[in-house]
């Protein structure tokens, strides 16, 4: 996630401090998956760990799938990611050199011999090889020796390659530093192209054999599944297919009410000059991560409602604009009917307000409900324009809008607008 996070409010370091003794230090050769919802802090959390393993100069590499899915081949962005996050670090780079080269040769050869079995390569994807694997050749060398070779005896072919995965990985073994094993971390597997993200995790599966090797697989297991099942057919068990793959699972532990206030107390100095008592954003975020259950993302665009805009001359606003992102959010059916001024019946979260707040009467759902049924209200009814004013001004001490109807469509440019 982004720099929002930096001060990890979560204590996510003492999850790394554990799982690092647990997971790593007795590790030989391992698939962890760390699991957590889309917007929870996977990628803060990988990328914290990341650094934290460096510090302990260990042979780390962290590979963001995501950023590289527009890439033909899985196994150049894990070949090179490899190779180039290693030789950053002096120490291991010196100690580690001619392993990091022979590696690096092999690796190579190894996407050589992958592009001459599969035979799918088009020119342009076989001429970027060229910089990475055949730097001697030209174009039309490399073209013609491609042509020569992948229509040999393919029984042939598939023998080169099967030797080569085996210098691969003996190679990949020796990546050692300090008797401390190899790490790759693999985040955003859940949000690339259905293609990439299942070749990765076929050619991946190749390596987890590897001694002195350990993966972790920083995902969200349902989208994933759900990519798995989009690409090989909906009668396929996602999760099943992705056990094959996966020694052991772990999540990130689950935001509470306690990280949660903590967390919004930390924003709440940039929330204070837009409100007259501090205390109105604060409670009105920490219900609706109850009624929503909210992410740490989730969380911070509420703030964001709350930072961008001034309230201090009418807290309800924000009350209404920060529900209704929750509906846009979470329950896109009766956010649209929202912001259309329909009926909407709210019986699910009344249940949750019921079950979680002390009282009801001045949750923010119920005053939300209790203002959108004065504006449907007025809607249907069959008043002059007078009444309806006349009623409205009855409500506010101050004259705003002409009525509930006006008042609520302001409400909604607001939302629109921040």
């Amino acid at each position: 996630m982004n720099n929002q996070y930096t001060e990890d409010l979560l204590d996510r370091q003492r999850t790394i401090s554990k799982w690092t003794e647990r997971f790593i230090k007795n590790g030989n050769h391992l698939v962890l998956a760390v699991h957590a919802e889309w917007g929870m802090g996977k990628t803060f959390f990988a990328k914290k760990w990341h650094e934290y393993l460096k510090k302990l100069n260990y042979p780390v590499c962290y590979i963001d799938a995501f950023e590289n899915d527009f890439i033909d081949d899985p196994f150049k962005v894990i070949t090179f990611s490899i190779i180039n996050q290693l030789k950053e670090n002096k120490d291991i780079k010196d100690k580690l050199d001619e392993e990091i080269q022979d590696f690096e040769n092999e690796g190579k050869n190894y996407l050589w011999e992958a592009a001459k079995l599969t035979g799918k390569h088009t020119i342009q994807s076989l001429l970027s090889l060229i910089p990475l694997i055949k730097a001697d050749k030209t174009a039309d060398e490399l073209v013609k020796m491609y042509k020569e070779e992948v229509y040999k005896d393919p029984y042939a072919e598939e023998d080169s390659y099967k030797i080569h995965v085996k210098n691969f990985k003996e190679k990949l073994a020796k990546l050692v530093y300090d008797n401390k094993p190899l790490v790759i971390m693999v985040d955003e597997l859940d949000r690339c192209k259905p293609n990439f993200a299942i070749e990765l995790l076929e050619k991946l599966k190749h390596l987890y054999d590897v001694d002195n090797v350990i993966f972790i697989l920083f995902i969200n297991e349902n989208e994933l599944a759900n990519i798995v099942r989009g690409y090989y057919g909906s009668e396929l068990n996602g999760h099943e297919y992705l056990r094959k793959f996966i020694d052991i699972r772990a999540e990130l532990p689950e935001l509470n009410q306690e990280t949660a206030r903590k967390f919004i107390m930390n924003h709440s100095n940039l929330l204070k000059d837009n409100f007259q008592y501090i205390d109105t954003p604060i409670d009105c975020i920490e219900e609706l991560i109850t009624l929503f259950n909210f992410s740490l993302r989730d969380i911070l665009q509420l703030i964001n409602l709350a930072k961008y805009y001034n309230y201090k001359n009418d807290a309800n606003l924000f009350l209404y604009i920060a529900i209704l992102k929750g509906f846009q959010m979470k329950d896109r059916d009766i956010y649209n009917k929202l912001i259309t001024m329909q009926n909407v019946d709210f019986s699910i979260y009344d249940e949750i307000v019921k079950k979680d707040c002390k009282n009801v009467e001045y949750s923010v759902l119920y005053k939300f409900k209790s203002y959108y049924e004065k504006v449907l209200a007025e809607i249907n009814s069959n008043m002059d324009y007078g009444q309806k004013h006349s009623n409205y001004e009855q409500d506010y001490n101050y004259q705003k809008y002409g009525t509930y109807e006006e008042d609520y469509k302001y409400v909604l440019s607001v939302l629109n607008m921040i």
